[in-house]
């Protein structure tokens, strides 16, 4: 079945809320300006939705010098590339030097989110490694601050049949009326067109168009198997 690309969203910091592109510039640890800036707490582990929903509140716009990032009427603007001072983080089983942001910064997003916290970044020289088991080449590949992979794929069908099971089921509490559904944004409002593909389809995928020779390989994300694809 033919599949095509509807929507292309980059999250520049892990957790926080994403930005819609219509196009982006690939490269071999994902796109370009995703997930390469991370929020950890005081022991250097990073900070997810799950634990601080109030990072779903904050935006973040990219431009040439910089970031910009907003919750209600603050506001605060930061170069895209912090100091010298490094710091050792965590994803998950990961560890890996980082740049840190300056303490205004880090003040900025701790009085935000109600919870101490520093902003850092991937330096271009990090070599953070997918996991050999789903690497298409093991002990090369590398991620940025994703949970794992440079690249994931979700179809539509999928999130429609997720938010229809989340109406349906009993099991969950109920959803305030202002609360939308989840979309591929935040992995939380799909206009309401038919669904290209049926629900998963995108996890039998069996092989991709042949990649440009500089472009890295896609990779399937951890909740489906690894399947061969064309090179």
């Amino acid at each position: 079945m033919a599949m095509k690309i509807s929507e292309v969203n980059i999250y520049p910091i892990k957790s926080l809320r994403g930005i819609a592109l219509k196009e982006a510039v690939v490269e071999e640890r994902g796109f370009r300006n995703d997930r390469r800036w991370m929020l950890v707490d005081g022991g250097g582990r990073f900070l997810t939705q799950r634990e601080h929903p109030k990072m779903a509140l904050v935006t973040v716009a990219v431009g040439k010098d910089g970031l910009v990032f907003r919750r209600g009427s603050s506001e605060i603007s930061v170069p895209l590339m912090p100091g010298d001072r490094t710091a050792f983080v965590q994803v998950w089983g990961s560890h890996v030097e980082a740049l840190e942001y300056d303490d205004e910064v880090n003040r900025w997003f701790s009085d935000e989110l109600g919870s101490d916290c520093r902003l850092v970044r991937m330096p271009e020289e990090a070599r953070r490694k997918v996991n050999p088991e789903y690497a298409v080449r093991p002990g090369e590949d590398v991620v940025s601050f994703a949970d794992g992979y440079p690249y994931l794929l979700v179809g539509e069908g999928s999130l429609r049949d997720l938010n229809e099971r989340i109406v349906a089921s009993g099991d969950l509490p109920p959803r305030p009326a202002a609360t939308p559904p989840v979309q591929e944004g935040s992995l939380r409002d799909l206009p309401p067109r038919p669904a290209a593909t049926p629900p998963f389809q995108e996890g039998s995928l069996r092989d991709l168009p042949p990649p440009p020779a500089a472009t890295p390989p896609i990779q399937e994300g951890s909740s489906y198997r690894p399947l061969p694809m064309k090179r």
